[in-house]
């Protein structure tokens, strides 16, 4: 069986990729092994953020360089 990674929130719509970028204690291996099975990196959340503006807004640089 496989995860969908591409599944979200219901609350806000966040997918794991955006909450792995959103997240300071997120190691950039987690949003690598998203990346690899084909997260969606224009996923927008319900204020129409995507996963590299969490990243932004939380100082990853080594994220937002993952997610350009």
């Amino acid at each position: 069986m496989k995860a969908d990674v591409n599944a979200s929130r219901h609350t806000d719509g966040a997918t794991p990729l955006y909450a792995a970028a959103e997240n300071r204690h997120t190691c950039t291996e987690v949003v690598k092994v998203l990346l690899g099975n084909k997260a969606d990196l224009n996923a927008r959340i319900s204020n129409s953020d995507k996963p590299v503006d969490a990243a932004r807004r939380n100082h990853h640089s080594d994220i937002v360089e993952l997610l350009k």
